[in-house]
């Protein structure tokens, strides 16, 4: 370890508790700076040339900063970058070593005896605070201390009562708990009035509001009965598809979503709860009728849409509860040189046997040209393309 500071300009940005700068030799000479001194650059005629070496940790926020920093060293101070990847463990060492010159965020908290020697034997230097100061504690939602006020403190944990709210069952269907909207007179009215927008009959006919509203309760409060009905009420309910070995769409088996869960517990809080669950896939046929200008052939046309429209409904186009826009999709259509018209598209359910066993109403779901998609997290797919999309040319 050389007797020379290898100086940095202190006039950065940078987000973190602190910046830690390491202490070595340098090629030219530099004349000792007490550690509040901001070296400025004065404009281009700056004149740096040694590399300087800063490290980056494996989160988001230092993989941001260090890029910041690093562009305003090279634009500001002249000096070459280099960012080093390296474990949070090692990089006061590291900077003692002179492996690495700087850190722009360090949590001292964490600091372990060895660790702090550095700091302590002048191997490694506080340069002082840079940004917002991070804070590491015990953080709980405002409706879970609501409803547990022991949870003041992570020794609220240790309640049987509480761990019984936290215990999930993984993998099963919760049927998008119907607890919950049941719990909320909000949420009851706010489907109440999404089921009422559907309701298409003459005025001596259509049911009352508060009809759909009872009818929906006893709805629900069945399938709160069923088994299957989640109870905790801080949970995620994280609704999952997978595809099969032909590129379409199936449940997860029981080993992926263990491989999800174990993943997925590497990164969660300590209160978050997540229920793995089976998305809805809703099989779907699509029939159309166009008109063809003379002059084309109409066969080549009609071709040409039906390609077009397998592009359109590729099952990696379409996500969870996205809806049809059957406007959109008649000018798709039209748009194919040679058509003339598009008299007729209609979507059409395909459930049993080969596809998916959910029936649905697409009529009942269709309003003003919008098909929507159930109330249960579920995608639309052709499955498939080559029989269940039809056209027919006048």
């Amino acid at each position: 370890m050389g007797s020379r500071k290898k100086l940095l300009g202190i006039g950065l940005f940078a987000v973190g508790s602190l910046m830690f700068a390491a202490c070595g030799g340098s090629d030219a000479a530099t004349e000792p700076v007490s550690e509040d001194t901001t070296a400025v650059a004065e404009g281009p005629a700056c004149m740096g040339t040694e590399t300087i070496k800063i490290a980056r940790n494996n989160w988001t926020a230092s993989a941001i900063e260090v890029e910041v920093v690093k562009q305003l060293i090279e634009t500001n101070l002249c000096n070459p970058v280099e960012i080093v990847d390296i474990d949070e463990n090692a990089m006061i060492a590291g900077m003692s070593s002179g492996d690495i010159d700087a850190n722009v965020e360090v949590w001292p908290s964490g600091f372990t005896p060895d660790e702090q020697a550095f700091v302590d034997d002048g191997s490694v230097v506080n340069m002082g605070e840079l940004g917002a100061i991070g804070k590491i504690g015990w953080f709980i939602t405002p409706n879970a201390l609501e409803q547990f006020p022991q949870l003041a403190t992570w020794e609220g944990l240790k309640d049987p009562a509480v761990a019984k709210a936290f215990a999930v069952a993984d993998g099963t269907l919760d049927n998008n708990s119907p607890s919950s909207i049941l719990a909320s007179p909000n949420n009851l009215q706010e489907f109440t009035d999404l089921v009422m927008s559907f309701v298409s009959k003459p005025d001596d006919e259509e049911p009352t509001q508060q009809s759909i509203k009872e009818e929906i309760t006893r709805f629900l409060i069945g399938k709160t009965s069923n088994e299957n009905e989640k109870n905790n009420p801080f949970a995620i309910n994280l609704y999952l598809l997978g595809y099969d070995g032909i590129g379409h769409l199936t449940n997860l088996n029981r080993g992926v979503k263990e491989n999800l869960k174990t993943y997925m517990n590497e990164y969660r809080l300590l209160t978050d709860g997540i229920n793995l669950l089976d998305g809805f896939v809703i099989n779907i046929g699509i029939d159309f009728e166009i008109i063809v200008f003379s002059s084309y052939n109409k066969s080549e046309v009609l071709t040409k849409c039906i390609d077009e429209l397998k592009q359109y409904f590729s099952v990696d186009n379409w996500t969870f509860n996205q809806t049809i826009n059957l406007s959109e999709v008649e000018l798709l259509i039209a748009n194919i040189e040679g058509v003339s018209s598009v008299p007729m598209v209609k979507i059409t359910n395909k459930c049993g046997g080969r596809y998916s066993p959910n029936s649905y109403n697409i009529d009942a779901a269709t309003k003003d040209k919008i098909v929507y998609p159930s109330l249960d997290p579920s995608v639309f797919e052709i499955k498939y393309p080559d029989s269940d999309i039809k056209g027919r040319v006048r």
